[in-house]
């Protein structure tokens, strides 16, 4: 008798366990453009990492202070600001992605901090922002790119 009834209890109990948000390392490297009185085209690398949790995911990237490099000639004067944090939820080619603390500083001037928008593609990995404004001094800034995100 004693085993049926630790057997409906057992049966009964549901056992659930909370997963905490696990951030994984990541690289973003890619090709970005800034103008702000010179437009520039360079290459950046940028390391963070990403995590999910309640069907947000999170990349953050230390941005502050990397500088632009390999591209134009005046690319390693701009060196960008930060940490952004870009944050998406579900899955596709073109999920809609919020990029938060986004600046840049550099011989003509600053920009940002700001929000910007973009896409990342979950399958490729592939964050793209288009080319957007960013308020800055002594004249706003546009910044845009692609980036690969392992």
């Amino acid at each position: 008798m004693s085993k049926s009834v630790i057997g409906a209890f057992a049966a009964a109990v549901t056992l659930s366990l909370a997963v905490p948000a696990f951030a994984a390392p990541v690289t973003a490297s890619g090709n970005v453009s800034v103008s702000q009185s010179v437009s520039l085209n360079c290459s950046i690398t940028l390391a963070g990492d990403r995590s999910t949790a309640g069907g947000v995911t999170t990349i953050t990237l230390s941005a502050n202070g990397v500088r632009l490099r390999a591209g134009d000639l005046l690319c390693p004067a701009v060196a960008l600001t930060g940490t952004w944090t870009a944050t998406y939820s579900g899955t596709g080619a073109a999920v809609p992605v919020s990029i938060t603390n986004v600046g840049a500083n550099s011989l003509t001037g600053t920009c940002g901090p700001a929000t910007i928008s973009g896409s990342y593609n979950t399958t490729t990995n592939v964050l793209t922002i288009p080319v957007q404004s960013i308020p800055g001094s002594p004249s706003a800034c546009n910044l845009g790119g692609s980036l690969t995100v392992t």
